[in-house]
């Protein structure tokens, strides 16, 4: 669940290419679009990506889901439904981090100025593709739980 404060920088909700290696990235831009990027080159860049504009409220909670398969497909969800999917087999690198590597949530470790500026609540990842029926299931069952309190602010941490 994310409650975007502003529409800012690209913020980070979630990276794990700390320091260039292998990972995935979940960040919040400005035009209210959330960019889903895996990282397979062992650089900062990222190789493969999907972004999708126009798709969060600010000073709404709402429920976000992304889900990357392997090099097969990555998919966005909002409040439960698809929003963009991009085609099966179009993406040209997959990644598994290693197991030391940090997942920084709300910041990004080489870059403390991409900070995501909002809240977040209830934040999971899994290991393994999720289904679209999953997904909804998870929105279901969370959509009633109350945001406040227990909310994590992620504005200012870094």
């Amino acid at each position: 669940w994310i409650n975007p404060n502003v529409h800012a920088a690209a913020g980070s909700l979630m990276d794990t290419r700390g320091g260039g290696v292998l990972g995935y990235l979940i960040r919040y831009g400005p035009d209210n679009s959330i960019e889903v990027g895996i990282n397979a080159a062992g650089t900062l860049g990222v190789d493969d990506a999907l972004t999708v504009a126009d798709v969060c409220v600010v000073s709404t909670w709402q429920h976000l889901a992304c889900v990357v398969k392997g090099s097969a497909s990555i998919a966005v969800y909002v409040n439960g439904a698809a929003v963009a999917q991009t085609g099966t087999g179009l993406l040209t690198q997959s990644a598994t981090p290693a197991p030391t590597v940090t997942c920084e949530v709300g910041s990004r470790e080489t870059d403390l100025t991409r900070m995501y500026n909002g809240k977040a609540d209830d934040m999971r990842l899994y290991g393994y593709a999720l289904s679209a029926a999953e997904v909804l299931a998870i929105y279901n069952a969370t959509k009633t739980a109350p945001r406040i309190p227990g909310y994590t602010s992620m504005q200012g941490v870094g």
